[in-house]
């Protein structure tokens, strides 16, 4: 995971929360739905049942009515002045009515799915003779032909036993249908309750990959960063023996393989600066004692004054070499300023992607108090059309039940909602979390630019002293080359370059100052201290001619 690239990383974990987030809501979303359609799904085609069996005794029960008004039109009989209509009206009633009881049961049959259920209704229509329809169709035509007391033996022989017979029957069907019912929503009230299981699941996994995607952060970035202003402290502080170890080659490889080489390149550029100063520092020592012997042996120092002409514009090519490096080295921060810059504005972008979660889950928050108020209006509709059934007494009995139910259901959506919103809200707060914590990522970004502008400004220092020491240089090469030729003129000059030799000094401890800030690793300073010891070696006595011509150029 170390050489993956940081914004893939950032992009990845953004993306495993919104897919938590939407799993969890869409779990819910299927949860509710699903109790929804298996409460509708059973208890109307329960509470239909009930209603057609109710509906088939109504017919039965309105079939024998009609029989008895139309026994009571026997002329025989002190009823028969009491109806004003002929008979026909209760034989049409007779005949609608059973058209109407046929086609409910045709229609009830149609719905019976279990054969349990269709047991029953078979034995409640054999033992109700086919619920009472031929019984009633003998009577009605009995009456017709004018056999009032063969329809009177019918209805107290045939029709009242069989209804009699039939209505235990009818009432073990109905405890069946409602003992369906009930276990339909207790069946219902379990596999929405094993849901919730399932989705407090998921809603405990998405948190624990939150927290996974957080720790996962903080190693990925904290601590390649933390590691990154731990090496720009240390360099500011001056300390440049430190090993710099890159093991990744993502963004944070990157900027520690820049830091890497910055911090190289400014201790060979320290060192050389060092290594220069001895040598200045020597130079200037060799020059003090040569003036001081001047007068006794001008040959001798003629020699000496070669091989210190030659030193200085061996030094003036190093420390030229010392500005170029100084001003590479500033480039190379500029960049590794412009790259911690770059990972600012990635963790800005994080912010804002963060931002765009948040709303996306308060949006989720606001769906679900819809759900809440949908479930809270089908529980007034619910309670009203309890009210409407209990006045309707006796008739409404079937469909109080089926109010009840539609109420219950709707308490249930509601506290599911409830609870969804509740879950949402929770995402919402972690959410927020996440943003603080990339708030501080991006805190601690700009810490890290300013700590590179620092390194910045001391490596423009550092190429502005390398300038100042080539100029000092040249004017000491200068100066030897004008000592050269008056030695032989006036030997008054040797105090002149006395005091040459003591600015050069001078400038030479300002330059070793300067540079003892930086510390550097001891083998390296050692073997350069070893090369200036050889490069300083004394030389053979040089020769009595007077090389004039080489300090001339």
């Amino acid at each position: 995971m170390r050489h993956f690239r940081i914004k893939y990383v950032i992009t990845s974990v953004v993306a495993l929360l919104i897919g938590v987030v939407l799993a969890v809501g869409a779990l819910g979303y299927t949860t509710t739905k699903h109790a929804v359609s298996v409460l509708e799904g059973m208890s109307l085609r329960d509470a239909r049942q009930q209603v057609m069996i109710n509906t088939l005794m109504l017919h039965m029960e309105t079939n024998r009515s009609q029989l008895l008004q139309a026994l009571q039109h026997n002329p025989g009989t002190d009823y028969a002045k009491m109806h004003d209509h002929p008979l026909t009206v209760h034989f049409k009633q007779i005949a609608d009515n059973t058209g109407a009881l046929q086609r409910a049961r045709a229609e009830f049959d149609a719905s019976l799915q279990d054969p349990e259920a269709r047991e029953l209704v078979r034995k409640w229509i054999d033992a109700s003779a086919g619920l009472g329809v031929q019984a009633i169709g003998a009577a009605a035509r009995a009456i017709e032909g004018g056999q009032w007391d063969e329809a009177e033996r019918i209805l107290i022989q045939d029709v009242n036993p069989t209804y009699k017979k039939a209505q235990p029957l009818y009432a073990e069907l109905q405890a069946f249908l409602g003992k369906r019912s009930h276990d339909n929503a207790q069946l219902a009230h379990t596999q929405t309750t094993d849901r919730e299981i399932i989705m407090l699941a998921a809603v405990a996994l998405g948190c624990l990959a939150g927290v996974a995607a957080a720790i996962f952060l903080s190693r990925s970035i904290g601590t390649p960063l933390q590691q990154a202003v731990a090496i720009a402290r240390r360099v500011a502080q001056g300390d440049l023996s430190g090993a710099i170890e890159v093991d990744s080659r993502n963004e944070f490889g990157q900027l520690l393989a820049a830091l890497r080489d910055m911090n190289a390149s400014l201790a060979n550029i320290v060192g050389e600066v060092r290594t220069g100063t001895d040598t200045i520092a020597a130079a200037s020592t060799q020059i003090s004692a040569g003036n001081m012997d001047l007068s006794s042996r001008t040959e001798r120092q003629a020699g000496t004054l070669e091989e210190t002409a030659a030193s200085v514009e061996e030094l003036s090519a190093t420390v030229k070499q010392n500005a170029d490096n100084a001003h590479q080295a500033n480039g190379l921060a500029n960049a590794a300023s412009e790259v911690a810059l770059k990972g600012g504005a990635a963790v800005t972008q994080v912010v804002e992607t963060m931002g765009a979660i948040n709303a996306s889950a308060r949006k989720i928050v606001d769906i679900i108090a819809v759900i809440d108020g949908i479930a809270f209006q089908t529980n007034i509709l619910a309670l009203n059309a309890a009210v409407e059934a209990a006045r309707a007494g006796e008739q409404g009995r079937g469909f109080a039940v089926v109010a009840g139910e539609v109420r219950s259901l709707a308490q249930r959506a509601a506290a599911a909602a409830r609870e969804v919103k509740e879950l949402i809200s929770d995402s919402v707060e972690k959410v927020d979390s996440g943003s603080r914590l990339v708030d501080q990522a991006g805190a601690t970004m700009r810490e890290v630019c300013d700590s590179i502008h620092r390194v910045a400004d001391i490596m423009g220092d550092i190429t502005s002293a390398s300038q100042e020491q080539r100029a000092g240089i040249e004017q000491i090469h200068d100066a030897i080359s004008q000592l050269d030729r008056v030695t032989q003129q006036n030997a008054a000059m040797v105090e002149e370059a006395a005091g040459a030799a003591q600015a050069l000094q001078d400038r030479a401890g300002g330059l070793a100052r300067l540079v003892s800030v930086f510390r550097l690793d001891v083998r390296e300073h050692a073997a350069a201290g070893a090369a200036v010891a050889v490069a300083l070696s004394p030389a053979p006595a040089p020769a009595r001619a007077r090389p004039t011509a080489r300090l001339a150029a």
